[in-house]
């Protein structure tokens, strides 16, 4: 197999046969489903990249300015032509004519999945990420903003309470200023009990 870090950065480099005849460029890498083993490529050649030949990447090999298989351009010619995708069937039938074993114990043949999907799918996945990330600091931003809003009704609540007992005592005084000028007594009235302090800001 041929590390992912490395073929899959290729693709649109001459593919060339262990001979140096080139077959063509590297248009599409096929992994294993689930890992970074790649199995297969398509190369395509001919007028416009009109043709396409399935490649096994087992044995490959990398150069500065090449992709090195380990088949023959004449076998890979003869190989079964498949379009973007390679199912089930075409696993199989690539399987058989490169004489290679790619199936599961239960002898079902391995899944792929080709560089482009799997850009695909990461960059889906990432995206997914960072709206998740995104969702969550919105979340903690209204529960902050929420937690400020309770505390503020908490101190307008307590303002609210002061300024219903004061405006008690104040009604009480004048009621008793009342009574005393009506009895003919000048006495000064006492003094109205300590004010409390402000309540403190909320945050």
């Amino acid at each position: 197999m041929v590390s992912v870090e490395h073929i899959d950065d290729w693709r649109g480099q001459d593919v060339v046969d262990p001979d140096g005849e080139k077959i063509g460029k590297l248009n599409e890498v096929f992994f294993l489903a689930g890992s970074d083993d790649a199995v297969f490529a398509t190369v395509t050649s001919g007028l416009l990249g009109r043709k396409r030949h399935v490649v096994p990447l087992e044995g490959a090999s990398l150069s500065r300015d090449y992709v090195r298989i380990n088949y023959r351009k004449d076998d890979v010619t003869r190989a079964p032509d498949f379009g973007e995708t390679l199912g089930d069937e075409d696993v199989q039938s690539l399987s058989t004519f490169y004489s290679l074993q790619l199936t599961n114990p239960d002898g079902s043949p391995q899944q792929l999945e080709s560089a482009s999907a799997r850009d695909e799918r990461l960059e889906r996945a990432e995206q997914a990420r960072l709206r998740a990330e995104q969702l969550e600091g919105d979340a903690a931003s209204a529960a902050a903003e929420a937690e400020a809003a309770r505390q503020r009704a908490e101190q307008a609540q307590r303002e609210a309470e002061l300024a219903t007992r004061d405006e008690a005592i104040a009604r009480e005084r004048a009621t008793e200023a009342r009574r005393l000028a009506d009895a003919g007594d000048d006495s000064p009235l006492p003094d109205p009990p300590a004010a409390d302090p402000p309540p403190a800001a909320a945050a």
